[in-house]
């Protein structure tokens, strides 16, 4: 196991890997409402406090309804004050500063972006929407 990890390592420390970011990657960061990015049960209970309705872990049918409740703007409004990085820690930026082929999330956080720009790495991060063809053929490359 030691082995696989070192190797794995050797592979992203010489540019030879790609990087897959879930949501427990970002344990340790604030936003910039200064609380711990919630994960999902967590971000469909605290939605449905703000709603004052009970607490449902379903994420997709919580922020539906908070939607057609409260409008498709508040919903983003609340998703952009908690998943803006405000802060991050040191390892976060050790890992990201790895130079890595490409990096994969669905994560909500900005948290790539935000380390990217404060150390002036160039990147683009493409989306699911964009023309394949549009998309740069350079390192740095970041599909959310």
């Amino acid at each position: 196991m030691k082995d696989t990890f070192e190797s794995a390592l050797q592979h992203a420390i010489n540019g030879n890997a790609i990087l897959f970011l879930g949501a427990g990657f970002t344990v340790g960061a604030k936003c910039i409402a200064d609380e711990a990015l919630l994960a999902s049960r967590d971000l469909s209970k605290r939605l449905c406090d703000d709603l004052g309705i009970d607490q449902n872990p379903d994420l997709m049918g919580t922020s539906t309804f908070f939607a057609k409740t409260k409008g498709p703007a508040a919903l983003v409004a609340t998703l952009k004050s908690m998943y803006t990085i405000k802060e991050y820690a040191p390892f976060h930026k050790d890992i990201l500063l790895l130079p890595w082929q490409r990096i994969y999330t669905t994560n909500y956080d900005n948290i790539v972006e935000k380390v990217y720009d404060e150390e002036g790495v160039d990147f683009y991060s493409a989306i699911l929407n964009d023309n394949p063809r549009d998309i740069p053929k350079k390192a740095g490359l970041f599909f959310t």
